[in-house]
């Protein structure tokens, strides 16, 4: 949930500044990765990506080895965007800044909101479909109407993702209420399954699709799906179905 709302905030920083990046500024600067520099430079992605997930790491393992690992790959992923001309310094600092401080501090308190479960649950619908309608709005705005692809691009393939995650975990949690299982054979089972379903999502349906904002983002949105939503509810029917025959 942290890493889905530091993309939001983060993408919307992104149409909101619109900071150009250095090589499409400077046209002497070549970028060696300019595949991965999509949209506008303010804030960097990767940054508060690694930021967030690496100090998610770091803050729960409670391991002073793992602390200082995670620190050197937060610090590596900002200079390797940095060293690809991908970014300004200031775009890798906020980066960093924000996705800590979702780690440190708003991830708490989407754990406190997850303790009151029942009354969390009933705004997790209405706001993933506000969130799918967004995204339908941007998407169809850029694919159809011109709009500026840098600007609702990302933005629109975030809130798929968000709307996806918000209404996968309401019907998960309401109607199969999955639990990791204890025994490690289970929990090979589930991973493959999930794994599998990515490896589908992000490789054979990305050939499948058309190739504009629409389908990117839904591909994303059905992986989301998948991981949250409909492979715990087929492992939990399942295991209701075996119990059942038994």
């Amino acid at each position: 949930m942290s890493l889905f709302t530091a993309d939001l905030v983060m993408n919307t920083a992104k149409a909101a500044f619109r900071v150009a990046r250095p090589f499409t500024v400077y046209k002497e600067i070549e970028c060696l990765k300019e595949s991965t520099a999509t949209g506008y430079s303010f804030p960097s992605g990767h940054a508060t990506h690694a930021g967030i997930l690496f100090t998610s790491v770091a803050k729960y393992k409670k391991n002073r080895i793992v602390t200082v690992c995670c620190m050197i790959a937060v610090l590596l992923v900002g200079i390797s965007r940095l060293y690809l001309a991908c970014h300004w310094p200031l775009d890798i600092l906020v980066g960093w800044a924000l996705g800590i401080c979702f780690a440190l501090f708003v991830s708490d308190i989407f754990l406190k909101l997850f303790d009151r479960k029942e009354k969390t649950l009933r705004f997790f619908l209405p706001a993933g479909i506000v969130c799918i309608s967004a995204y339908l709005i941007f998407a169809v705005a850029v694919d159809f109407f011109g709009a500026n692809r840098k600007i609702f691009s990302d933005l629109s393939k975030n809130l798929a993702v968000l709307g996806s995650f918000l209404i996968s975990v309401y019907f998960e949690e309401k109607y199969f209420n999955f639990e990791i299982p204890e025994h490690w054979t289970k929990r090979l089972i589930n991973f493959s399954g999930a794994l599998l379903g990515a490896v589908f999502f992000l490789v054979v349906l990305k050939r499948i699709l058309p190739k504009n904002t629409i389908f990117t983002a839904v591909q994303y949105a059905l992986l989301i799906a998948w991981g949250f939503g409909l492979w715990p509810a087929i492992i939990c029917k399942t295991a209701k179905n075996k119990k059942t025959a038994t």
